[in-house]
């Protein structure tokens, strides 16, 4: 049988109901509470705080004032693009540790 997770089948009912209520929050925070990670993602990308840590990237900020707008608007896009791409990802992996449902029907949703 190829539909049979065999090494799950040795974990108890209070395992597998800890492992999802521990997913279901992590899926949660994720969802509910990603204001935090955007926030805390658009502070590092203004070119002042960039420029603290990449010295090189310091004559960028003797920029005019349009052209700084345009580069911070274009790096904030592009860098919460990347991160709302990679959070699908990271809630299958979430969802496939809950270890009950097989493989083939979390793989099969998409």
């Amino acid at each position: 049988m190829t539909n049979v997770i065999w090494n799950n089948l040795g974990n108890g009912l209070w395992r597998r109901k800890f492992c999802t209520a521990l997913i279901y929050g992590a899926i949660f925070w994720l969802v509910f509470f990603w204001t935090v990670p955007v926030g805390f993602i658009s502070s590092l990308i203004a070119l002042q705080n960039i420029a603290k840590v990449v010295p090189f990237l310091e004559p960028v900020l003797n920029y005019s004032a349009f052209v700084r707008g345009i580069i911070e608007g274009f790096l904030a896009s592009v860098v919460l693009w990347v991160f709302f791409a990679v959070l699908p990802l990271i809630l299958e992996k979430l969802t496939g540790l809950k270890e009950y449902l097989p493989r083939v029907e979390w793989t099969n949703l998409y």
